[in-house]
């Protein structure tokens, strides 16, 4: 079956550019400069790659690599890109993607996701059908709320695990549409996804895979307010996972906001506090820290809430339009509206508003314009008793929360 061609491009001025955008200087263009020879030779037929360079070029790039102030991480994989200057018809695919994928691995742990998309999207381009690599551009694509081409690589992927027999690519590209479409406010088809992804992990035997569809179930579940079902998928995942699995501390976050959501705050509770040490990226602390105040909100812990606001708000403050940056201020508009702190409310929800519309996080911003009609409709008026929890969900959340926190005090104490 043939690959139907992926969206290589995406509002970029021209090819490339992001690149310059997010390094300057010498070492920005040595970077740019390189990205362009990879994908005009892998866009040139091999017949006619003799020559497809000038005389001394590959001298002259070696004498810039040298000058210019380069991560030793990137001194062998951009060397290897030298090297294609002077033989193009001789160079070695595997190599070539290999190189790529080292600079865009670089760059993503440098949060520097245009330069990542990249050249994972060069690695892919380099003639290999692998469908690793595409699950790879459709995952940093989506991170930067580059949907039409997230898609078309995930699909790309899809096609190309069936080919292969690659089953865990196959799995992951579902998982992946399935976590673009939540993004995108369509959670029919984003369950459809996961469960595509389950049913391929399960047949295989891919127990990690099995682990992270039956989460994202759980959160599908969650948002669709299917409560039973949220809670069954809940315990289901957190036998999957089992103890000390690497995901465990962002279910449990997934669940304790859950609980929030049906006002079980004790369990949340529980849970948030056990997570903190977990999380390093400003934005994920932040975002726990949100639902932490959120918790101690609802159990009349005034001074915790207050702080942690606080703290949250400090964390995203510098997060510019980063994934989750949208998330985390809704969270704290919503720890606002459970303390009735009405004017937090409404400034949260403002940037949450925001940067939601610009990253097109359809779900968040109508959550955002959601909050924002309440502040403004309950601004100066009493408040109402809520609805108490059933039993059943009582008993089904402590159980767990006492679970998820010892789990996670055992991953502290074993680190």
């Amino acid at each position: 079956m043939r690959v139907p061609p992926p969206l290589t491009r995406g509002d970029e001025k021209f090819e490339g550019s992001s690149v310059l955008t997010e390094f300057e200087g010498d070492f920005g263009i040595l970077l740019w400069q390189s990205l362009r020879n990879v994908l005009l030779w892998s866009s040139t037929d091999p017949a006619r790659r003799k020559g497809l360079f000038s005389s001394g070029a590959e001298e002259r790039r070696r004498v810039k690599l040298l000058s210019a102030e380069v991560d030793d991480a990137l001194r062998a994989p951009l060397a290897v890109i030298a090297r294609l200057l002077a033989d193009p018809a001789g160079a070695d695919r595997r190599r070539v993607s290999s190189a790529c994928l080292k600079i865009a691995d670089w760059a993503e742990k440098k949060n520097a996701l245009a330069t990542a998309l990249a050249f994972t999207q060069a690695a892919a381009l380099t003639g290999s059908n692998d469908a690793r690599i595409s699950y790879a551009v459709g995952r940093i694509a989506r991170q930067r709320a580059e949907y039409p081409r997230a898609e078309t690589w995930f699909r790309r992927a899809i096609l190309l695990g069936r080919q292969g027999s690659d089953w865990e690519s196959y799995a992951l590209a579902f998982g992946g549409l399935g976590n673009l479409y939540v993004q995108r406010g369509n959670l029919p088809a984003a369950q459809k996804a996961h469960l595509r992804a389950f049913r391929a992990a399960k047949r295989k035997g891919l127990r990690n895979i099995q682990a992270n569809s039956l989460h994202d179930l759980f959160v599908i579940a969650a948002e669709r307010s299917q409560i039973r079902e949220a809670e069954e998928l809940a315990g289901a995942a957190l036998r999957a996972y089992g103890p000390g699995h690497a995901r465990l501390p962002f279910f449990a976050h997934d669940v304790a906001y859950f609980w929030l959501r049906q006002s079980l705050f004790s369990s949340a509770l529980v849970v948030l506090s056990a997570l903190r040490p977990h999380f390093e990226r400003p934005n994920d602390q932040a975002l726990v820290l949100a639902h932490i105040a959120r918790a101690a909100a609802g159990t009349g812990h005034r001074e915790r809430y207050d702080e942690s606001w606080q703290e949250a708000m400090k964390l995203v403050g510098s997060s510019g339009t980063s994934e989750r940056a949208a998330a985390v201020f809704l969270a704290l508009a919503d720890a606002a509206a459970e303390a009735e702190d009405w004017e937090r409310t409404t400034t949260a929800a403002q940037r949450a508003l925001l940067l939601a519309d610009t990253r097109e996080e359809a779900q968040t911003k109508e959550a955002a314009e959601a909050r924002l009609k309440e502040a403004a409709e309950l601004k100066g008026r009493p408040s109402a008793e809520g609805v108490a929890p059933e039993a059943w969900i009582l008993d089904h959340a402590d159980s767990l929360a006492e679970t998820f926190a010892k789990s996670l005090g055992a991953q502290v104490v074993a680190r």
